[in-house]
């Protein structure tokens, strides 16, 4: 029972030790990045190439893959009753023009 409260007592105590730690860690005091007071400037020499913008000419397109499909679905058949349909010169997944 001694070994449980025990156990229990060093993971809470580490637990909250963490929890401190990770706050002063998070705000910079504590191994973080040194931090830059106001007005000054940093120690690092970084060199800096600047570029002038200019409007360019991008073309949009966008290319997709997929498939149209019709929202309804039409049966072919001839009014007469005796006319029969003999041809059908589009197949499912054809391209067709209007006309």
């Amino acid at each position: 029972m001694k070994a449980k409260k025990i156990t229990y007592w060093i993971f809470a105590t580490g637990s909250i030790i963490f929890i401190i730690w990770a706050m002063l860690y998070q705000s910079g005091t504590v191994g973080g990045p040194v931090k830059v007071k106001p007005g000054e400037a940093p120690q690092s020499q970084v060199t800096v190439k600047w570029t002038e913008l200019r409007p360019t000419q991008v073309p949009v397109v966008y290319k997709a893959v997929g498939t149209v499909r019709s929202r309804e679905m039409v049966d072919l058949f001839s009014r007469l009753p005796a006319a029969r349909i003999t041809e059908i010169r589009v197949r499912s997944g054809d391209s067709v023009k209007k006309g």
